[in-house]
């Protein structure tokens, strides 16, 4: 049987969900490493393995995870990071960070996660903390500049490099330096990113009612409103609850707001950070 009939004649999606109950139902704890279930079986962690999957998933995944409705997960808090899943993870967070900006992010992150624990949440905060420190053109750029410009601007364009490399690292320090690393995440906690014309139909202030009046806390961590109308806007939404099923909840009420409007086609809602609670 190839894979097409098998999609075909099976719904592989049911796969997680039965093997949870089955698992509740005989008290046993599903192994971290099962194969295709399992919290880790779709997880890649090293920079180049990393670069790799974001390139070309097959690369490193003989089955897709989406055929059986489960997420790929690139680990970035740790010391084997590389900036190209970092940039990876501002893009899916719907964010404008340089190259530049990521690399001088990614190195100080590898070098804190030597000495500490850091989670997914840490680098969100990063990532979104540097994508509110922008500058008209990165040291990338300016330096291909100054080697093909004319000799009479060549020295202010290498003073213009040295600047905003500064610029870079000094913002990369000041981002991770606004990130409390000592607090423990004893609740659960999930992000979600909403894309789409946010403000008409008051479709975000309609989100945050439901928020407010939800069990979750929650907070905007961010909000990038373009100036064109005609240019969708993306919101970060951070929930945190005692539960998953007040998580869920919450999520699908918002995701209600969303499917009650009169384009519901023309939005993207997607969970884009998720953890466990750590006790």
């Amino acid at each position: 049987m190839n894979k097409e009939d098998t999609i075909e004649r099976y719904d592989l999606k049911l796969l997680q969900h039965i093997e949870r109950y089955v698992a509740q139902a005989v008290d046993v704890k599903i192994p971290f490493n099962n194969c295709v279930t399992g919290s880790v079986a779709f997880s890649h962690k090293a920079g180049v393995h990393s670069k790799a999957v974001v390139a070309d998933p097959s690369s490193y995944e003989v089955i897709n995870p989406d055929d059986f409705g489960v997420e790929r997960m690139i680990q970035f808090a740790h010391r084997l990071t590389g900036w190209n899943a970092m940039s990876h993870r501002a893009k899916v967070l719907g964010l404008d960070v340089s190259d530049d900006q990521v690399r001088a992010a990614t190195s100080m992150i590898k070098d804190l996660a030597d000495v500490q624990d850091i989670r997914l949440d840490h680098v969100d905060e990063i990532l979104i903390a540097l994508g509110r420190e922008k500058t008209p053109a990165s040291s990338s750029q300016l330096r291909v500049m100054a080697e093909n410009a004319p000799p009479e601007l060549q020295a202010a364009l290498k003073d213009a490099v040295v600047a905003v490399e500064n610029f870079e690292q000094s913002a990369a320090a000041s981002a991770v330096a606004s990130v409390n690393f000592d607090t423990q995440e004893e609740r659960m906690s999930t992000t979600i990113k909403v894309q789409g014309h946010l403000f008409d139909e008051s479709i975000l202030n309609k989100m945050l009612d439901v928020a407010v009046d939800s069990p979750c806390e929650f907070e905007v961590s961010n909000l990038d409103v373009p100036p064109s109308n005609e240019e969708a806007s993306t919101a970060l939404i951070k929930l945190e609850a005692d539960s998953t099923k007040d998580l869920e909840f919450t999520m699908l009420a918002i995701k209600a707001v969303i499917d009650s409007s009169s384009s519901p086609e023309e939005f993207n809602f997607e969970v884009v950070q998720s953890s466990e609670p750590v006790v």
